[in-house]
Order: C-alpha cells, then structure tokens, then sequence
C-alpha cells in the first residue's frame, strides 16, 4: 500500500491500511538480511506515525512516541516560547474587548492558534493574577476560546513541543535540529502545523504589547527553517546522517506500511 497526503483536508489517507503484524517480524528478518528496505509504521493515536522497521535511523532523532511522552500537550510550565504567544494573544483580546484593535485584525493574527481547552485553561490562569475585572477576563476568553478555527490546538502542535523540549533542555541542539529533517517524524507533521509556526512567528512580530524574547523568535524562526528544508538521507554526504540500527519495536497499534 502507499500513504497519500491529502492537502486539501491536511490528513492522511490510507489504501489497505491495516496489515498483519507478522509482515512486520518478516520485514525485520529481511531487513536483517540485507534483502529488503520496506519499511513499516505503527499509527498512534490516529495520526502519529511511529517507526517499527526500517533500514535506518538518525543518531539523536526523537521519534514521535518519544517525543508526546516527553513533551505532553499540557505540559506548559517553563515554556517560555509558549507563555510569550498566549500572553500576546492575550493581551490582544483585551484589546478588542476595548475596541483598540479590531476583531478581524485580531482573527488574521491569531486565528489559526486561538482556541483549544489547554490554551483557554492557560489564558484563563494568567487571567486571573492580573487586575481585570471579571467582567473584563470573561469578555478577553471569549475572544479567545471563539476566534478558533476547530482545528487541533496549537499546544498539540509537534513542532513547538519539539522546540519546548529543547528550551527546557530535555533535548540537546543537535536532536532538536536532526529530528525536524528526518524523514520519519516528517511523517507526522500536517501543513497545519507548518503553518501555525508560520502564523505565530508573524502575530509575535505584529503584536507589540508585550517585548519579544529574541531567543524564543531565534527558537521557532530556526524550527521553521529547518521544517521547511530538505528531510536527510543515508546517501546525504551530511554530519546528521549517522546511521543507527532500527529499534526492535513490538507494538499492538494499527500498522501502515511506508512509501
């Protein structure tokens, strides 16, 4: 079977996608074999893709199961690059309560990162410790909670939890960058989340309510420049393309089978 990626709904599609998890142990030996370079994934959660058997892996790439255990959704504390965008998203809504920035300005900027239980509980936090009246911090979450697109969260976002790691020193550089060219974790990444990178590099510039930290903007203008170039190879004459053996993963997930 072969993957295919729709743009027009931002998901993958699959032909034939459940195969016996016996086709895996078989593309093990033959890989073992030097005879085969099929490779095999387990689906996570309905759109993660895990590695299970491949020719190769990169030296220090966090794989997708890795990374959501290492960088939940919700684990937000010490997250600067994620406090400085919802506090400016914040900032902005109260703005538009006051009628000092329009609603429709307000949703160009932030619209494709508003919404979502983990951002709405994190803005309705901070919220809280500020001087707003009650009044004022429900009139400022609604603008928030309603500018959404529907869309997964902008907390769910497996580019930004990959510069969170980094931030929080879970990862090092040299795996922050390698895994945002691998192959495999390219997998996982949807245009959506390209492009709330996109989005929230640009509201980060256009807000000015609060001061920029220029580590947090040299952070996600990096991860965006990485996502956007060339995944890496094996035959990439390249310092990233250390080559590990596959780990031998047993795993009871729906199993797809890779390009």
């Amino acid at each position: 079977m072969r993957l295919r990626f729709d743009a027009s709904v931002q998901q993958w599609d699959f032909d034939n996608s459940l195969l016996e998890h016996n086709r895996i142990l078989e593309a093990r030996k033959l890989l073992l074999e030097g005879k085969s370079a099929r490779s095999f994934y387990a689906l996570k959660d309905g759109r993660y893709f895990v590695p299970l058997s491949d020719p190769f892996s990169f030296a220090g790439t966090l794989h997708v199961d890795e990374l959501l255990r290492i960088a939940p959704a919700n684990d937000l504390l010490y997250f600067g690059l994620w406090e400085s965008l919802a506090l400016q998203m914040m900032s902005d809504a109260h703005y538009v309560t006051k009628g000092k920035l329009a609603r429709a300005v307000w949703q160009d900027r932030w619209g494709a990162l508003a919404g979502g239980p983990i951002l709405v509980k994190a803005i309705t936090g901070y919220l809280e410790n500020g001087d707003l009246s009650r009044t004022e911090r429900l009139r400022a979450i609604e603008v928030v909670q309603s500018g959404g697109d529907g869309g997964p969260e902008l907390a769910e976002n497996l580019i930004l939890r990959l510069c969170g790691a980094w931030e929080r020193k879970r990862i090092n550089p040299e795996s922050f960058l390698v895994t945002l060219v691998c192959p495999h974790f390219r997998r996982s990444i949807t245009l959506r989340e390209i492009e709330q990178l996109r989005q929230a590099k640009s509201a980060y510039l256009e807000s000015n309510r609060l001061p920029i930290g220029q580590d947090d903007l040299k952070v996600l203008s990096l991860a965006i420049a990485a996502i956007e170039g060339p995944t890496v190879s094996p035959e990439c004459d390249n310092e990233l393309t250390t080559i590990r053996p596959a780990q031998n993963i047993v795993s009871p997930l729906t199993v797809v089978e890779g390009l």
